[in-house]
C-alpha cells in the first residue's frame, strides 16, 4: 500500500478535491481535480500533470477519466475528449475528439480491445470514435465515425461494450438498445431493442458478460433482465 497527495499548483489554487480516479494495468493511477489530471506511478510518485486549459472554453472541469489500454488515457472536457499516451518519463497528447454538434459529453466507454471510444451526449446521441485509426493517421480527425440518435428516447444512463468489442449497449428510458458497431455501413448500424421492462420504468444499469453472450440490465422498478445476444434476430426486437 502507498499514500500519495494531489500536488498543489503554483497559482495557489484551492482546487485539491479529487473527483475521479482510474487505474491502468501497467500500474499508473490517474486522478482528476478540476481542470487538471495527475498521473502517479505504482509507488505513489507524481509523474505528470495534464491540463485541460485551452480546450472546451467555458467548461468547468475534466471528467470521465478512463484508461483505453495500459498506457493510453482519455478524459472528457465539455464536448471534447483528449487522448494521451503515458509513460514513466513523459506524456504526449495523441488526439482530441469532439462531439458533433458541440454538446456536453456525459458518459465514456472504451471497447475492450482499446480501438473504439463511445460517448453519450446530453442531447441523447451516442457518438463513436476510432482511436487506433486516428493514432495511425497523418491528419487525425476530431469527428466521430458514427453518430446514433434513432430510437433513443430519454437520458442515456449507461453504456457497455461486449467482450468482442463488436456490440455496444445503452440504457435509455425503459429501453435497452444494442448496436452492432462491427457492421457500420454508410454511417448506419444494425440495431436491436431488448424488450421486457414495464412502461414508466427507467433502466439504471447494464453490463455484458465478460466472456460470453449474455447482457444483464436492471431498472428502478426492481426488475432485472438477461438477454442472450445469440438470440438477436433480424427484426431488431428482442423479447
Amino acid at each position: 500500500m502507498c499514500i500519495t497527495q494531489f500536488p498543489e499548483r503554483e497559482e495557489g489554487s484551492s482546487e485539491l478535491a479529487v473527483q475521479e480516479v482510474a487505474c491502468s494495468t501497467a500500474g499508473f493511477v490517474a486522478a482528476v481535480s478540476g481542470r487538471y489530471l495527475c498521473v502517479f506511478g505504482a509507488g505513489g510518485e507524481h509523474l505528470h500533470t495534464l491540463s485541460a486549459e485551452g480546450k472546451s472554453a467555458g467548461s468547468a472541469a475534466l471528467q470521465l477519466v478512463t484508461w483505453l489500454d495500459d498506457s493510453t488515457l482519455a478524459a472528457a472536457c465539455g464536448h471534447e475528449v483528449t487522448v494521451w499516451s503515458i509513460s514513466q518519463e513523459q506524456y504526449k497528447e495523441v488526439v482530441v475528439f469532439a462531439a458533433i454538434p458541440q454538446v456536453n459529453i456525459s458518459l465514456l466507454a472504451a471497447s475492450p480491445n482499446g480501438q473504439l471510444l463511445a460517448a453519450a451526449c446530453d442531447n441523447g446521441m451516442v457518438q463513436v470514435w476510432d482511436i487506433k485509426q486516428q493514432q495511425d493517421s497523418m491528419q487525425p480527425s476530431m469527428d466521430p465515425i458514427l453518430k446514433i440518435s434513432e430510437g433513443i428516447e430519454g437520458k442515456i444512463e449507461r453504456l457497455s461494450w461486449d467482450g468482442t468489442s463488436k456490440l455496444l449497449a445503452a440504457a435509455a428510458g425503459n429501453d435497452v438498445l444494442v448496436w452492432d458497431i462491427s457492421a457500420v455501413k454508410d454511417g448506419k448500424v444494425e440495431s436491436y431493442v431488448c424488450m421486457g421492462y414495464e412502461r414508466g420504468a427507467r433502466v439504471t444499469c447494464l453490463a455484458f458478460q465478460a466472456a460470453g453472450s449474455l447482457l444483464a440490465s436492471a431498472s428502478d422498478h426492481g426488475q432485472c433482465l438477461v438477454h442472450d445476444v445469440h438470440c438477436f434476430g433480424s427484426n431488431g426486437v428482442v423479447n
